[in-house]
């Protein structure tokens, strides 16, 4: 008997729970950790939190603008440059057990990611890490919003310029629908999986080099997600080798912009003013 949709969210956002706290096992040393030190941790960078739970949600603004840029179609001008290549690809590695695999690897690893990252930060109190990875995931999503707006480009799998690949992972009855849902499949350029995954992986390498006990196997995890997911996309037909350029010059301008220090004084001014507010209200 097949699950309803309604059942299969509900077990998928449960598997992502379970996924956290299996990667608390692995990659947290749970032990030197105190719940009192934690909760602390927590309610000190609780406008992190809102602004990391709350930023993604602002892709959906995209429909906002739908209707005026609906005659704006980006894909034949990636397609001239790349043609084939994404069906190419599908076509050399496709088989059951590979895109059971990669369905896996692009909609579980990179939701778990989005989800850990900041938790193992919060729970090991690493309140610089977590301010330089929310500085960046911002400038991703700054820049993400109005090129999927004013520059939208389609999936291979959906693309009327390339009519050989398979969207694989838009036909799976559960996965399919669930991205589907959310994605109206013209937000390929840049690629924010790709983007938002190798800033995560530049932020978590510079904590590896700092701290390698305490983020080193993460950071190690994280690398192998970042190639796998790029293989993913690739795969199942999602985004053009451009998106995947896109993302790559997107995310190191990001870590770059926040490493020079300049975007802390916007944060450091913002939480000024979230505790004063808060101190006036007590």
């Amino acid at each position: 008997m097949a699950l309803s949709f309604s059942v299969f969210l509900v077990l998928y956002n449960l598997s992502i729970v379970l996924a956290v706290g299996a990667g608390t096992a692995i990659f947290v040393n749970i032990k030197e950790r105190k719940l009192a030190k934690v909760l602390a941790s927590a309610r000190r960078n609780l406008p992190i939190i809102i602004i990391l739970a709350v930023i993604p949600v602002f892709v959906l603004t995209e429909k906002w603008f739908a209707p005026a840029y609906a005659n704006l179609d980006y894909t034949p001008l990636i397609y001239s440059f790349f043609g084939e290549f994404p069906a190419d690809v599908q076509r050399s590695l496709l088989n059951p057990m590979m895109t059971a695999f990669m369905d896996f690897v692009y909609v579980y690893g990179f939701t778990f990611i989005i989800y850990f990252t900041p938790y193992i930060l919060i729970v090991n109190s690493g309140d610089r890490i977590l301010r330089k990875y929310a500085a960046v995931i911002v400038i991703n999503y700054i820049v993400l919003i109005p090129f999927y707006i004013f520059f939208p480009v389609h999936t291979p799998a959906y693309s009327e310029a390339l009519t050989t690949v398979s969207p694989i992972l838009y036909n799976n009855q559960y996965l399919g629908r669930m991205v589907t849902g959310i994605d109206p499949l013209d937000n390929c350029f840049p690629s924010g999986h790709i983007s938002l995954m190798l800033s995560t992986l530049f932020v978590m390498w510079k904590a590896k080099g700092e701290d390698g006990e305490t983020y080193g196997r993460y950071a190690y995890f994280v690398l192998l997600s970042f190639i796998l997911i790029s293989i993913s996309i690739l795969y199942l037909g999602i985004h053009w080798p451009a998106d995947i350029a896109g993302g790559i010059i997107l995310a190191y301008a990001a870590y770059y912009v926040v490493e020079k220090g300049h975007v802390f004084r916007l944060i450091d001014a913002f939480m000024r003013f979230f505790k004063n507010g808060r101190k006036s209200e007590d």
